[in-house]
C-alpha cells in the first residue's frame, strides 16, 4: 500500500548537469537515432580493422590508407554525434557555477492533489492539469509545464526503490495516459540530499514575506500581463544573440545568396543544393522559434495570468497564481535594459520579463526602478544581450 506523498531534497551537482545534458541529447527515440550510424561505424571498425591486418599484412600502404579512412570516419561521426552534448553541457555548466539559484537546496513533496516546490528563495505549486508531461530516464524524470519550462528530478535523490515506485503510483493515478511516460527503470544508485534547519527557517521567513509580512519599505509594485508577441520578440532577441544561431543564419544566406547568383561557376546541381540548404539554414530556425513561441504560450496556463513584482532595495519578489519568489539583486546572473523591455536574468535560463509599455503614465517609477537596479546591479547591468 502506497504512501498519499514523497517529499525529496535537491541540491544539484555537476554531476546532475551532466546526467541532465545526456537525457536531453541521447535519452529520447531521436537521440538513439542519431547516435546509431556511429554505433554501426564503430562496430565495423572494430571488426574489419583486426581482419585487414591479418588480410593486407604484405601490402603496407593499402592497410594504412584503408585504416586512417576508418578512423576518419570514426572521428567525423564521433565529432558529430558528441557535439550538440558538449555545445549543451558547456552551456548549463555556465548556467550552474554563475547562477546560485541552481546551487541552492530545493525541497519537492509530490501528492495526488499537486507537486509543491521550494527553496530558500521561493515557492510554486502545480496542480497535475497545470503539468505538460512527465518523461522518465535513465537518469532522472523531465516534469514539463511547458516546453519551455522543465523541472527535472534526479533518481538519485530518491531514497530507496520503494520510494520510486510510490512516486511512480502518484504519477500513474493522478496525470492522463497521453501526458505519462514511465519506463519503470530499476534504481541504480541512490544518493539523496537532506534538509537543514537553516532552510526550514529560511522557507519560513520567504512564506511571511510573500504574504506581506515584511518590515523593509515596498519601493514600487508592478503588475505585469505578458503578451503573446512580447514572449515572441524575447524569444527571437534571446536566440538569436547565441554564436551558433548567428553562424547558421549567417551560412544560410551566404549559400542562398550563392545559389541565386551561381557566379558563373555552378552547375544547376550544385545551385539547387545550394538554395535548398541556405532556404534551410536561413528560415527553419526563426520557423520553429516562431512554432515554439507559440506552443509555449497556448499550453503554459501561467503565462496568461498576472504577475505581481515587488521592488525593494536589496531584492525583489515576484507573486504569481502557482507561487512566489524572491531573490537578492547580488543573486542574479544579469539584467538587460531594452528600449521596450527590462529582462531580468535569475539563470541564464530562467528570466523575468518586465514589458516597459507597463510604465506608460508611470516614468517616474521606470527612473526609479532603473536607479534601484544601477544602484544595486551595476556589473550586472547591460544594454543589449
Amino acid at each position: 500500500m502506497f504512501d498519499s506523498s514523497v517529499k525529496l531534497y535537491i541540491k544539484y551537482t555537476l554531476k546532475d548537469i551532466r546526467d541532465i545534458c545526456i537525457e536531453k541529447v541521447y535519452g529520447g527515440i531521436l537521440g538513439k537515432i542519431f547516435m546509431a550510424p556511429f554505433i554501426i561505424v564503430l562496430v565495423i571498425a572494430a571488426v574489419t580493422i583486426p581482419v585487414s591486418l591479418f588480410f593486407l599484412q604484405r601490402e603496407p600502404e593499402q592497410l594504412l590508407d584503408f585504416i586512417s579512412t576508418l578512423l576518419f570516419l570514426v572521428f567525423i561521426l564521433g565529432f558529430i554525434v558528441n557535439f550538440p552534448f558538449v555545445v549543451i553541457y558547456l552551456s548549463y555548466k555556465n548556467d550552474y557555477r554563475k547562477s546560485k539559484l541552481w546551487q541552492s537546496i530545493q525541497c519537492v513533496e509530490v501528492s495526488k492533489e499537486n507537486l509543491v516546490i521550494s527553496s530558500e528563495e521561493g515557492s510554486r505549486t502545480m496542480t497535475w492539469d497545470e503539468v505538460d508531461g512527465v518523461l522518465e530516464y535513465r537518469r532522472c524524470f523531465f516534469i514539463h509545464q511547458s516546453s519551455a519550462k522543465i523541472f527535472v528530478l534526479p533518481k538519485r535523490c530518491f531514497v530507496s526503490q520503494e520510494q520510486l515506485e510510490e512516486f511512480r503510483s502518484i504519477l500513474s493515478s493522478s496525470l492522463e495516459s497521453n501526458k505519462l511516460i514511465l519506463k519503470n527503470y530499476k534504481l541504480v544508485h541512490s544518493c539523496p540530499d537532506y534538509c537543514d534547519t537553516e532552510f526550514e527557517l529560511k522557507s519560513s521567513v520567504l512564506e511571511k514575506a510573500a504574504e506581506g509580512d515584511n518590515e523593509q519599505k515596498t519601493e514600487l509594485v508592478l503588475e505585469v500581463l505578458l503578451e503573446k508577441k512580447e514572449y515572441i520578440k524575447f524569444n527571437f532577441m534571446f536566440f538569436y544573440k547565441k554564436p551558433i544561431v548567428i553562424i547558421f543564419t549567417l551560412l544560410g544566406l551566404y549559400l542562398l545568396v550563392s545559389g541565386l547568383l551561381g557566379f558563373g561557376q555552378l552547375n544547376n546541381f550544385i545551385r539547387i543544393l545550394s538554395l535548398l540548404s541556405g532556404v534551410f539554414l536561413t528560415f527553419s530556425i526563426p520557423l520553429m522559434l516562431l512554432i515554439f513561441s507559440n506552443r509555449v504560450y497556448k499550453r503554459d496556463k501561467s503565462m496568461k495570468k498576472s504577475a505581481l513584482y515587488k521592488i525593494y532595495k536589496d531584492h525583489y519578489s515576484v507573486e504569481r497564481s502557482e507561487g512566489f519568489l524572491n531573490i537578492e539583486w547580488d543573486k542574479l546572473v544579469k539584467i538587460v535594459n531594452t528600449k521596450d523591455f527590462i529582462f531580468i536574468f535569475v539563470t541564464n535560463n530562467v528570466v523575468s520579463i518586465i514589458p516597459k509599455r507597463i510604465f506608460i503614465g508611470r516614468e517616474e517609477d521606470l527612473r526609479k526602478f532603473e536607479g534601484i537596479l544601477r544602484e544595486n546591479c551595476g556589473e550586472i547591468l547591460k544594454k543589449r544581450f
